[in-house]
């Protein structure tokens, strides 16, 4: 007995007299339209800051690499009065580079993996989803794990 886990039913078993296109179209057309995406009125403002803190530690860490290395590399380009100069352009080019990096291979792998991204409350439909109900708090929350990391007190 042929048995497919379907994402938000789960593990759905089928008779083995049915063929993989019959179970396909079983699959789309009876199963799947009765499943609904996340609405804006199923999500909190909760699960938005969570998620959207989740999207940006990956970023921030490609960040702090970047930024670290693109300083030494300015630094060492620009040495004498040009080194504070140089270390903070190199710093700035690095973090925003590696940074847009990361965040484009976080995407590419969670698109790439939908169950991962489903499981982790990362898939486009509960983003958009979060995104309508509670904007501010998506915006702000995916600046969060920034803001911790480069708070005045540097502890």
């Amino acid at each position: 007995m042929p048995s497919v886990n379907i994402p938000n039913v789960g593990v759905v078993n089928f008779p083995d007299t049915m063929s993989h296109e019959d179970i396909a179209n079983a699959i789309t057309n009876d199963i799947m339209p009765g499943i609904k995406s996340p609405t804006p009125s199923d999500v909190s403002a909760t699960s938005t800051a969570i998620h959207g803190a989740e999207r940006g530690v990956l970023p921030l860490a490609g960040a702090l690499a970047g930024g670290e290395y693109g300083a030494a590399v300015g630094t060492a380009l620009l040495p004498g009065l040009g080194t504070l100069g140089g270390g903070i352009i190199g710093g700035l080019v690095g973090g925003l580079g590696a940074s847009t990096i990361v965040s484009a291979a976080q995407e590419k792998f969670l698109k790439a993996n939908p169950k991962i991204a489903e499981t982790l409350g990362q898939d486009e439909a509960t983003r958009e989803a979060e995104e309508k109900a509670h904007p501010n708090v998506a915006f702000a929350s995916e600046l969060a794990p920034s803001i911790l990391a480069f708070r005045p007190s540097g502890a």
